[in-house]
């Protein structure tokens, strides 16, 4: 899934705020995340089910964050330059999509997308970096 948000991020225009580009590749996974509920709900079972797979599913791994933050960062020319800012919009909006997303597939909303955009626009407003 988190390929689908790295496509988006290098198809960004030129110039989009580095908060905008985000909450955009982030509804793209969403969209993909309601297109494939019931496949994504099935994994999730097996993944509750089992004390292996609970323990190093962590999530967005910190790796994986620091890929988005270098891939915002190149988008403007400051590769290398991941000041706390950034760092923190993609912080806290992956943690919004993550409540997001653990709410939706236990109890999906009935407008699921709507939902996403109102927590990542809470997560990462868009003035922010």
């Amino acid at each position: 899934m988190s390929g689908i948000g790295h496509e988006h991020i290098a198809a960004a225009p030129p110039g989009t705020p580095a908060a905008e580009v985000l909450r955009q590749a982030l509804l793209a996974v969403g969209r993909f995340a309601v297109e494939h509920r019931e496949l994504l709900t099935g994994l999730r079972m097996v993944v509750l089910q089992s004390s292996q797979l609970r323990s190093s599913n962590p999530g967005v791994r910190p790796d994986q964050e620091a890929a988005f933050v270098a891939e915002l960062a190149a988008r403007d020319g400051a590769e290398g330059s991941t000041g706390w800012r950034l760092r923190l919009l993609v912080a806290c909006a992956l943690a919004g999509f993550r409540v997001w997303y653990e709410e939706y597939l236990r109890d999906a909303p009935a407008d699921p997308l709507t939902h996403l955009e109102e927590i990542l626009r809470a997560a990462c407003p868009p003035a922010a970096a």
